[in-house]
């Protein structure tokens, strides 16, 4: 048997519309999200940032775009293999959550999106049975995070550098 056929039973279609939060937290996503149409926001709330924008269809002004996902997203071929990475999610980093994330990362669609979803649970089964599949999602996954850590560190130090220029 393969991965793919082990898995479409488990697969659901959702769809999300303009702005509207997919998670608020990468722990607190459904699982793993594969996007098939539209482009993904991954973005992150600073942590000095008043809770109406933690909230990011509050205040999305507060909230800092770090990356965004499309069906067509590509990783660097920087000698590794490369490969699609439209997966994201909690799904797409495995069990060792706190060693790739320790910013709390969001996701929102930023125009209508189609995505295929897998429940947590189902993903732990098939990436049991196919370990090769859960090293290659993980390593993709944990090259993303670390470019959005990169990111969000240049535009913290943007945000310092702003706020010692105007004192």
């Amino acid at each position: 048997a393969n991965f793919v056929a082990e898995v479409m039973q488990f697969i659901l279609p959702r769809n999300f519309d303009v702005g509207e939060i997919l998670y608020r937290e990468v722990r607190q996503s459904e699982g793993l999200y594969i996007l098939t149409k539209g482009i993904a926001e991954i973005y992150y709330t600073p942590k000095h940032a008043s809770d109406a924008a933690k909230r990011p269809h509050d205040a999305a002004q507060e909230c800092h775009v770090v990356g965004f996902v499309s069906p067509y997203t590509r990783t660097a071929k920087d000698g590794d293999q490369g490969g699609l990475v439209n997966h994201f999610g909690q799904g797409s980093l495995g069990q060792d959550y706190t060693g790739v994330v320790k910013t709390k990362y969001g996701a929102r669609a930023s125009g209508p999106i189609d995505v295929l979803l897998m429940a947590q649970k189902h993903l732990e089964t098939a990436f049991y049975m196919y370990p090769e599949v859960a090293t290659l999602v993980q390593r993709q996954t944990s090259k993303r995070y670390a470019s959005y850590e990169r990111v969000k560190a240049a535009l913290e130090a943007d945000a310092r550098s702003e706020e010692h220029t105007s004192e």
